[in-house]
């Protein structure tokens, strides 16, 4: 083999591992979109209303009733049996309904 070989081959070499971590890096990228989209989608931003002591939680996005409950722990067995969703206060994206909930009661 001449020089010239050894080039030609050391290019295509390079290119092919190129190639093969290109792929890696798409599929990688791939994966983390899906689990990003996948973790917004479990999150319902939702306002809490209080009437006669009864605390009414509605989707905002969609104006739907989700659960009712007289207290923080009755929200939060309600919401639980409804799915495994995260349900976030939109007033307040740091508090889940039912941390919310509790500060209310608290004060």
């Amino acid at each position: 083999m001449t020089i010239m070989d050894w080039i030609l081959f050391g290019i295509l070499a390079a290119f092919v591992c190129l190639w093969e971590y290109y792929k890696h890096i798409k599929t990688k990228n791939e994966h983390m979109e899906q689990a990003f989209k996948d973790f917004i989608n479990n999150i319902v931003l939702c306002k809490v209303e209080k009437e006669n002591g009864i605390y009414y939680v509605y989707d905002i996005l969609t104006d739907n009733f989700v659960v009712q409950g007289r207290s923080a722990e009755e929200i939060d067995k309600n919401l639980k049996a409804l799915s495994e969703k995260m349900y976030m206060d939109w007033q307040n994206n740091t508090f889940t309904v039912v941390d919310m909930i509790k500060a209310k009661e608290a004060s």
